[in-house]
């Protein structure tokens, strides 16, 4: 995926709202470096392409 992927799956879901910046962008992040306690049992299916968190992928 690349960054303009991500972005249009971000704007499909609305993103960023009116209020909200994209300041950066991390590419490539490891599964095991999300939130153990809060991201990870809150996303979608890993396997599934979208956006994981908040979960849309659904």
């Amino acid at each position: 995926m690349s960054v303009d992927d991500a972005r249009d799956l971000l704007a499909k879901y609305g993103y960023p709202s009116a209020d909200v910046r994209i300041t950066g962008i991390i590419e490539d992040v490891a599964v095991d470096t999300l939130d153990a306690n809060h991201v990870l049992p809150n996303a979608g299916p890993l396997v599934v392409r979208g956006i994981w968190y908040p979960r849309h992928n659904l």
